[in-house]
């Protein structure tokens, strides 16, 4: 049998069990968090076994006292930990204004906080606080580690972003602000396992970064697969571009910055909601938007390979130049296809809608020329998120800012809504507002997601049937059946036999940090298959295998 390409997809292997706590009632969301504490940062991971890690910062103490809090739900929504969360990090003096957590390992994360203090009246952070936890919430190093790489008073640092590198650490960056500058420029470092810098106690300092202070519009960060990572911004000066530059894993610049959106034929000024994945290959795609105004707005994408050379012709395809204003879009990624989603002002001056698209890997579209609309309430002001989900396709959460609604649609790989109608996760004044919100693929095809909503942290969980992530729905999809793998562990090849003779033309592997990594199989038999996992990093995986409407899988452990 030929040689195929395995692709690795973030799953999460939970098993349903009766009375689950995920709420099937839109009117009383499932709390994480009882206490009615008003809540500001909001982050989670997932990990192997199923289980969810929220983490967010609230004043219990009183006004200006933010700290870190946790919970761990399994993968029935029932909280692990106290009932109230559990105090991850406090500050002795300093509330906690920003938090990102990232999953560094099977059994590790890690917590990065940035406490702020006054001077008059003056808001000053300058110090990052790091804290490990293993899965059972507790230090890995013993206590939380102080990591300042600025060897100067700063202003402020904002807009943390963190991801796991491949060495059991991660990659963080931020925005910072010297003191007495209106500008702030980009800084980056390398948390070692051990909770050090790797590139030395000063921040690398990303050239041609410099910008005026306008916190709406990110950078964001990507791996590149080869134990580096990609930095992706736009200065929010008019006419800005997009940029790209390439870090080596010890923080050696590979290539020069590259102006991704030279060629552009849109006539916005900024950025609007810059978003980049990597696509499977060693590179990444990039989506952004060029809002005008409030009334005008079309959106790109870009697709630049290891080498920093853009790859499609022409290099930046217009993803929708429909008139109005087109925004707040993102991106997801899953098995050589590329989905997005965005606000859509096409159709009315006073409501917006929820469009999709896919491309495929050479820029394509699959659907319709400047998207399709998804049967969804029209709202003013929307703001969705999509994941790639295993079911095919991928599940869209839309947040309405006005009315605090909270809803999901599904989208097929052809582009249909499989849903009878849409699924509502909040009813009006439960939802997302502009408050912080997650959401993530399950392994059974459906999605999870965690929002807050002023004093209240909410949770919710959909199947790929559109019905609550309780009892009903996962048990009644196709069910997963072990599947015979050795040798478990395993180094560099794993066995997989199914129960009869059958053509496979996709194993699909799991990574629970959502890696997506290329990984070839053979057959070696009627009912037998050999992976080659020679490029795989140690951890925990899942293989699984559809097979006339049944799905198979095994669980394995590289070493």
């Amino acid at each position: 049998m030929a040689m195929r390409i395995v692709k690795l997809l973030p799953i999460l292997f939970c098993i349903p069990i009766a009375n689950a706590q995920w709420s099937m009632d839109p009117t009383s969301p499932m709390r994480p968090c009882p206490s009615q504490i008003f809540r500001k940062q909001l982050a989670s991971v997932g990990d192997a076994e199923g289980n969810w890690y929220l983490f967010w910062t609230e004043a219990r103490e009183g006004p200006d006292s933010e700290r870190v809090y946790g919970q761990k739900l399994n993968a029935q929504g029932y909280p692990q930990w106290e009932a109230n969360g559990r105090e991850i990090y406090s500050h002795p003096t300093n509330r906690i204004t920003q938090i990102q957590v990232a999953r560094v390992s099977d059994e590790r994360i890690f917590v990065v906080s940035l406490p702020a203090f006054f001077v008059g009246s003056d808001l000053y952070n300058d110090t990052l606080w790091v804290t490990a936890l293993n899965n059972d919430g507790e230090p890995a190093w013993g206590g939380h580690v102080p990591m300042r790489s600025d060897p100067d008073t700063v202003r402020w640092v904002q807009d943390l972003n963190l991801i796991a590198d491949d060495q059991g650490g991660a990659f963080v960056s931020w925005k910072v602000r010297p003191g007495g500058s209106n500008l702030e420029h980009l800084a980056m470092n390398r948390i070692t396992s051990a909770g050090a810098w790797a590139w030395g106690s000063n921040a690398l300092t990303i050239p041609d970064t410099e910008m005026i202070l306008l916190t709406a519009y990110r950078h964001v960060l990507a791996r590149d697969g080869e134990d580096g990572v990609y930095v992706a911004w736009s200065r929010h000066l008019t006419g800005s571009p997009v940029r790209l530059q390439r870090f080596a894993g010890d923080g050696e610049a590979i290539w020069p910055a590259l102006e991704v959106s030279a060629g552009a034929t849109g006539t916005g000024s900024i950025a609007d909601r810059l978003n980049m994945v990597e696509d499977g290959d060693g590179g990444v795609v990039l989506l952004w938007g060029d809002a005008v105004d409030t009334s005008t707005g079309d959106l790109f994408v870009a697709r630049v390979d290891d080498s920093g050379d853009r790859v499609w012709s022409p290099p930046v395809k217009p993803l929708c130049m429909a008139t109005g204003l087109q925004r707040r879009a993102h991106i997801a990624r899953s098995d050589g296809h590329l989905f997005f989603v965005w606000e859509d002002w096409r159709s009315s001056p006073s409501t917006s809608a929820t469009y999709v698209q896919r491309l495929n890997m050479d820029g394509g579209p699959v659907w319709d020329t400047d998207g399709s609309e998804v049967p969804l309430e029209s709202w003013p002001n929307t703001t969705p998120h999509m994941v790639a989900t295993s079911s095919g396709g991928g599940i869209i959460v839309v947040a309405n800012g006005p009315s605090a609604r909270y809803h999901a649609q599904r989208i097929a790989l052809d582009g249909s809504t499989p849903w009878p109608s849409h699924h509502v996760m909040a009813v009006q004044g439960l939802g997302n507002t502009a408050g912080s919100r997650t959401v993530h693929p399950d392994q059974a095809g459906g999605a999870v997601t965690f929002w807050t909503n002023g004093n209240s942290l909410f949770g919710a969980s959909v199947t790929d049937q559109g019905a609550p992530g309780s009892t009903v729905g996962i048990q009644e999809q196709q069910p997963l059946t072990p599947l015979s793998a050795w040798p478990v562990p395993t180094v560099d090849v794993l066995y997989m036999r199914l129960p009869t003779a059958h053509y496979v033309d996709v194993i699909t592997v799991y990574k629970v940090d959502g890696r997506t990594v290329q990984v070839p199989f053979t057959g070696v038999g009627g009912d037998v298959f050999q992976l080659d996992l020679t490029t795989l990093s140690p951890g925990v995986y899942a293989a699984q295998v559809l097979v006339d409407a049944k799905r198979y899988h095994a669980r394995f452990v590289k070493e």
